[in-house]
């Protein structure tokens, strides 16, 4: 199969035009699938590997609840994905908007963990395959100088236990969040 890849930044202005141009781009190539990838910060856990969606038609939001992918539950200002979702659906483009919730504790930190779960979703929707292992590896080792920091660190501790509780009681609220957010390069950093 065929990938056609877009990386940018999402435009300021003229959404609808923007959206208009990759879509028209899209069907003149014979795209099938459109995939929009985002990511967020979010109340969850460096050991979770969550990933939501929005899709354009029923039959694709029915098999992400199969997939036991939920629905983006988002309240904020709109971002181009939903132009683009909206006007694929108009065009009868098979449309999935997938966004992977980061933990606000590790802004500037790459979960590759999430992004070995995001490349496993996308190669199985998209039929062809990705590897994954460097990925996983490359999160394993990350993940052990997570856990390190947070041994060290009473106050990070604190802020992760409030979420695993938050989490075992199912009231994960973003509205929430701890004011304080912790940056693990300052951890990092020697002394």
């Amino acid at each position: 199969r065929d990938i056609i890849i877009f990386k940018g930044l999402e435009p300021s202005l003229r959404w609808f035009h923007f959206a208009k141009t990759m879509l028209d781009l899209c069907q003149s190539a014979g795209v099938k699938k459109v995939f929009i990838l985002g990511s967020m910060y979010d109340n969850v856990l460096h050991t979770d590997s969550i990933i939501s969606a929005l899709a354009s038609t029923q039959d694709l939001l029915n098999e992400l609840k199969a997939k036991k992918i939920t629905s983006v539950n988002y309240k904020g200002p709109s971002a181009i994905h939903s132009t683009l979702l909206m006007e694929a659906g108009k065009r009868g483009l098979d449309c999935i908007n997938l966004w992977c919730h980061c933990p606000y504790y590790l802004q500037g930190t790459v979960h590759f963990g999430l992004l070995a779960h995001l490349a496993s979703i996308i190669s199985t929707w998209g039929g062809f395959a990705l590897d994954t292992q460097e990925l996983e590896a490359t999160w394993k080792e990350i993940g052990k100088q997570i856990h390190g920091i947070i041994e060290k660190n009473p106050e990070l501790q604190a802020m992760i236990n409030d979420l695993r509780k938050a989490k075992m009681k199912g009231s994960f609220d973003p509205t929430k969040k701890h004011e304080k957010v912790i940056h693990l390069e300052d951890f990092l950093r020697p002394k």
